[in-house]
């Protein structure tokens, strides 16, 4: 028999708790050596469309820089 079986069942939920919020840290602590070793600001194509896109990774944001099928939709 295994541990958790014979542990009260908020052990198992702490323990589910505790794992998905290691996860949660882990993930959080490589976005943020990834955003400061992988800088992406600039002005990209749209894959899909004929838009370019205005990436701040410093605003943490993406607004339209131009698109030509609607000259309406920038910002």
């Amino acid at each position: 028999m295994s541990v958790l079986q014979d542990s009260p069942a908020w052990v198992s939920g702490l323990i589910i708790v505790l794992s998905v919020f290691s996860s949660i840290l882990v993930v959080s602590i490589f976005s943020v050596q990834a955003k400061s070793e992988c800088d992406i600001s600039g002005v990209w194509n749209h894959s899909a469309k004929p838009a370019e896109l205005l990436i701040d990774l410093n605003k943490s944001e993406i607004t339209v820089y131009s698109h030509d099928n609607n000259k309406k939709h920038l910002g």
